[in-house]
């Protein structure tokens, strides 16, 4: 098989690729290693900024499909402290419907962006092993179990253990901070006193330089989640473990025991679903030599702590280099000769260095400020 652009991973920034060329009628293929849609726990919510997410959804002609399907409610925040005491509390503005950052499910956006691409853009269960340069230009792609596939574009969207970073860059992801992740199923009816504390977006404690969240999501159930600074060995040593729910639960009890009960007793309500994930970061300055047959976009060209802008930086990613590509002259079948395509992938990178090198800064520094001893009231300040 050959494929003109190879999107290697099928995740937001992927996706939004490929349909921003299909809506110009240019064909792509994404090469997604999971066995098909819904797999893979996609995580909870996130908010879309006016001037890159929602942006990115605008260019691919997506936009309208995202307002039927944003939570408007779900842009309140409310602060804490350890001691379960109220700081702040950020309610969103009913009167505007299209305007702000609104909430929406990641699976809700992925089912969106995926259903928008043409029939067969997709190619499920193409695990990337092996990459080869051809001599005439782009690349041998074998996958595991699959047939190989040659392309002369290649393009990494594969995340944070990206196989495409080491053909254009040395750097490495290392290691942040500690995340472990939970959830709540139907909250509403299992617990309306914590579906009442949290409201109809999102709660964050902060102490000890800890921040402990819980946030909605659109199916009625809600994602909880703790963030601890330290080693990275952190969550082997408390016995944090995700074959060991039960386990993992009384061990975040006995980290948080000075904390209020208020949020605690979150944890109790929790499903038999404990995700331990180490947090990593790329370095801050994104940058390489410019590559005419290859680049990268989201996560694995700009790693960094979730902090809200990864999700939305990939969409952008995805929607800018498809206008590169079609501002080059990319052909409907995806091909073009190679100097349209260096010319395509240098000014896509050039615009994308420094906007991701200041996304990667904001939340290396908005992450700093949750996990500090006096995150509680500098956050509070911030949103107050």
């Amino acid at each position: 098989m050959h494929a003109h652009i190879g999107i290697i991973g099928g995740g937001m920034g992927g996706l939004l690729l490929a349909r921003a060329l299909a809506e110009q009628g240019v064909a792509s293929t994404v090469f997604e290693r999971e066995a098909g849609p819904g797999l893979r726990a996609q995580g909870g919510s996130l908010d879309l900024h006016p001037e890159s997410g929602q942006r990115a959804l605008r260019i691919a002609g997506l936009e309208e499909g995202f307002w039927k399907l944003a939570r408007k409610g779900g842009e309140e925040l409310r602060v804490y402290n350890s001691s379960g005491q109220q700081l702040a509390h950020r309610i969103p503005d009913e009167g505007a419907d299209t305007a702000g950052r609104p909430e929406i499910d990641r699976p809700a956006l992925r089912d969106m962006l995926r259903e928008s691409v043409p029939e067969g853009t997709i190619r499920w269960g193409h695990h990337l092993v092996e990459i080869s340069p051809r001599t005439n230009g782009g690349f041998t792609l074998r996958f595991d179990g699959t047939e190989d596939v040659t392309c002369d574009l290649l393009i990494g969207a594969d995340g944070a253990r990206s196989l495409i970073r080491p053909l254009l860059t040395d750097a490495k992801p290392s290691f942040a901070y500690s995340y472990v992740e939970m959830h709540i199923t139907d909250v509403d009816q299992r617990s309306p006193e914590i579906s009442e504390l949290v409201g109809e977006g999102t709660l964050w404690a902060f102490g000890d330089s800890m921040n402990f969240g819980a946030q909605r999501n659109g199916d009625g159930g809600m994602r909880v989640s703790l963030s601890v600074p330290g080693e990275e060995d952190w969550m082997e040593n408390h016995g944090i473990r995700a074959n060991d729910p039960e386990g993992s639960r009384a061990a975040l009890h006995e980290v948080l025991a000075q904390w209020s009960p208020t949020l605690t007793d979150i944890l109790d309500v929790t499903d038999d679903y404990v995700v331990p994930r180490p947090i990593t970061t790329l370095p801050k300055d994104v940058g390489w030599e410019h590559h005419p047959d290859v680049t990268m976009l989201g996560d694995a060209a700009h790693l960094a702590p979730p902090a809200g802008e990864g999700a939305n930086q990939a969409l952008l990613d995805g929607a800018l280099l498809a206008q590169s590509l079609l501002s080059h002259g990319v052909a409907s079948d995806g091909s073009m000769n190679a100097q349209q395509r260096a010319a395509a992938i240098a000014d896509y990178e050039d615009e994308m260095f420094p906007r991701a090198t200041n996304a990667v800064e904001h939340s290396l520094q908005m992450i700093s400020i949750a996990l500090a001893p006096n995150a509680a009231e500098t956050t509070a300040k911030m949103f107050a």
